[in-house]
């Protein structure tokens, strides 16, 4: 069996004024496709891994993972798309599997993945297709409509990126070979989160235990995804998600397994509310308490890994103006900064004023900073979360100002991997903080040396979701009683896929 693998994977922030460019994206096509990502912690790689055990062999179109933020450009996500769609029409493959993530948008489609995998089935019309998703994603009617297998991550912070690619490529593939009728039970629920999205703690780790426990009981139950949904893109169906793929007889089952999900989350909807130390109290513990590790403080407010622009000055104000002393490694994106630097040299004091130019109420920060090392800004991600992956931050700056490190960057910077301080040269054993710009992933990657703490800071990804200007999304609020004429509950519709009516050869393109 010959399976086209391809990449597109983006999490947009509506609201991020910055555009994600070509130049926002890892990019690579053909054979170093695979190469490169055998060993990388994603979805595609986990893909790779998986295709030897399968004894399939893979047709690589194209991988392109890009930085969390706003909008994709037009011309960039039509570029890609595109590249996929010929990359099918000349490899006539028997089935797709691609990695994508559920919430991906342009200023003109608010729904990429929808439109990329409508497309593929409009041109391809009895093409199997897979994809994995991101649960965080904003799975829609479109995505479900047109993909035979979708199979979404489990774990938050995301530990299975990879095995969720194996096991996409894996459903796809024995459901093709076993000829056997896939039925998808799909729900939304239009409400949106503030906060305690682990999957392991309360209120998430019942809902999942109670997701698998369905699966062990009944094996024609292949998978139940649960879509937290970006809260950050403004999307007509927006909210929870769930997703049940079944291979069994009676639609009714995954029918009522999708039911049951989803009415635990509804019953579940006022606990996902978070309150965060505030910065005040991470402080004063540092300035009381001897501890052997760092604090990792994950900047809520600006957390890039969801699409902010990681140009808050919230830490480096509060630690500049009231603990001078406390040593701490911070980072923040300011490319007129890093020219000012680049252009005094290393070595060299000057005073600048950097950061706040995209947060709406984010004021900037006057410093007189030593610029220590300009840098390309490029690292790997060490791991767990996106092990292997490459990092960019974009040409970077290194300065000190008083007892803060400093990482002036001209990318958005995706940092959520010690990797990220000490490719640079500095060293987070010998610091009483760093900031890591994420809410739950870095947890993963620091914890080996440091003491992650999730801090309640401003900026266009705190949980302040009224204070956005949603234009589509109509959503209700984990304490807020249900806006008039909005469903609580849309749904399960069901959705079939029957591999008895596809022909032995995919056949090239519909006309």
């Amino acid at each position: 069996m010959r399976v086209l693998i391809g990449q597109l994977n983006q999490e947009t922030h509506s609201f991020n004024p910055i555009e994600t460019t070509r130049e926002d994206f890892i990019f690579d096509r053909g054979p170093e496709l695979i190469i490169k990502n055998c060993g990388r912690s994603t979805a595609i790689g986990g893909m790779v891994r998986a295709a030897d055990d399968l004894g399939v062999t893979l047709l690589p179109a194209i991988a392109a993972l890009g930085r969390s933020g706003g909008p994709v450009c037009g011309e960039v996500y039509e570029e890609f798309k595109e590249l996929i769609l010929k990359a099918i029409e000349e490899t006539c493959p028997d089935a797709v599997c691609l990695d994508l993530h559920g919430a991906m948008a342009t200023r003109e489609i608010e729904d990429c993945e929808g439109d990329l995998l409508t497309t593929i089935r409009d041109r391809f019309k009895s093409l199997p297709v897979g994809a994995a998703l991101d649960l965080d994603g904003q799975l829609t009617t479109r995505m479900v409509e047109a993909a035979d297998i979708l199979i979404g991550y489990k774990t938050n912070p995301h530990s299975d990126i990879a095995d969720t690619g194996a096991a996409t490529l894996h459903t796809l593939v024995n459901a093709l070979r076993s000829g056997k009728r896939i039925i998808r039970a799909f729900a939304k629920m239009p409400f949106l989160l503030q906060g305690r999205i682990s999957t392991t703690e309360f209120p998430y780790a019942p809902i999942y235990e109670r997701a698998r426990k369905l699966c062990e009981e009944n094996p024609d139950l292949l998978d139940i995804t649960i879509f937290n949904g970006q809260q950050f893109l403004d999307i007509s169906e927006s909210g929870q998600a769930v997703l049940v793929t079944y291979d069994g007889s009676d639609k009714t089952v995954p029918e009522a397994a999708c039911l049951d999900i989803s009415s635990m989350l509804l019953q579940a909807k006022g606990d996902f509310i978070q309150y965060m130390p505030t910065l005040e109290q991470c402080f004063e513990r540092m300035a009381t308490e001897r501890t052997e590790q760092p604090l990792i403080l994950g900047d809520f407010g600006d957390r890039v890994l969801t699409g902010a622009p990681g140009d808050s000055t919230e830490i480096i104000s509060y630690a500049l103006n009231n603990y001078p002393a406390i040593r701490g490694a911070c980072v923040v994106f300011d490319p007129t900064a890093f020219q000012q630097c680049q252009r005094a040299g290393e070595s060299a004091s000057l005073p600048i004023t950097f950061g706040g130019k995209f947060t709406p109420n984010m004021s900037p920060v006057t410093a007189l900073v030593t610029v220590r090392k300009l840098t390309d800004g490029n690292f790997v991600n060490h791991g767990p979360y996106m092990e292997g992956v490459p990092g960019a931050l974009g040409p970077t700056a290194y300065v000190t100002a008083g007892a803060l490190s400093i990482l002036i960057t001209s990318l958005s910077p995706m940092v959520q991997d010690p990797s990220a301080y000490e490719t640079f040269g500095i060293s987070l054993s010998e610091m009483s903080f760093a900031v890591a710009k994420s809410g739950s992933h870095f947890r993963l990657n620091f914890a080996a040396i440091g003491q992650p703490l999730v801090v309640g800071t401003d900026g266009l990804t705190s949980f302040n979701l009224r204070s956005l200007p949603y234009r589509k999304s109509r959503f209700a609020l984990p304490r807020e009683d249900w806006p008039p004429n909005l469903p609580k509950l849309l749904g399960p519709k069901t959705f079939s896929t029957d591999w008895s009516s596809l022909s032995k050869k995919t056949p090239p393109r519909a006309g």
